[in-house]
């Protein structure tokens, strides 16, 4: 009986020693699991894009003239690193800025509806290719251009297109909006 009764110990004793290695085993397992979700949590974060949508940057689009509404416009939008200021892709954009550094911007064209170039309804496009981003020529403030930050989706610059209108008038002033700071000027 009283080996019996020491089996028992030694059985409870290794029962004991057992589920406690489970349980550290289970421990240990939770905390890599822990580990890996973390760690892949940062890498999406790290790999995924900083820039704000879309949304977040017409939002706070800040337009040259103050009679301007963005509702009034078809606004095409598309998300580019200019190395050059020869590179933006306006038609109106006087000297091309010189930058320290290649920028990631948003760029956007904004086109009054209805207009001579559409009556489409007003809303966000985004563009993906540089080849499908519109150009307009002249208009005046019937075509908005604008440059956004990526990473903070603040205007840098925005500006109305040369005014063809009667030359006789003379030469019509461009509104503008320059941040402070701004490469775009």
């Amino acid at each position: 009986m009283g080996v019996a009764h020491y089996r028992g110990q030694a059985n409870s004793v290794l029962a004991m020693d057992i589920d406690c290695r489970i349980v550290f085993s289970m421990s240990l397992i939770s905390l890599k699991a822990t580990a890996v979700f973390a760690c892949a949590s940062l890498s999406l974060a790290a790999c995924s894009s900083a820039e704000p949508p879309v949304a977040q940057v017409d939002a706070q689009a800040i337009l040259p003239a103050a009679g301007l509404k963005k509702t009034d416009f078809i606004r095409h939008y598309m998300l580019m690193t200019v190395h050059a200021g020869d590179e933006l892709p306006f038609t109106t954009s006087g000297e091309p800025p010189k930058l320290d550094a290649p920028r990631r911007v948003w760029v956007a064209v904004f086109v009054r509806t209805p207009s001579v170039w559409t009556s489409a309804p007003a809303g966000v496009h985004v563009v993906r290719e540089r080849d499908q981003f519109p150009e307009y020529f002249h208009g005046g403030c019937q075509v908005v251009n604008l440059i956004s930050d990526a990473t903070t989706g603040k205007t840098l610059s925005s500006w109305c297109n040369i005014d063809t209108g009667d030359p006789s008038d003379g030469p019509t002033p461009i509104p503008h909006f320059n941040a402070e700071n701004s490469p775009f000027r």
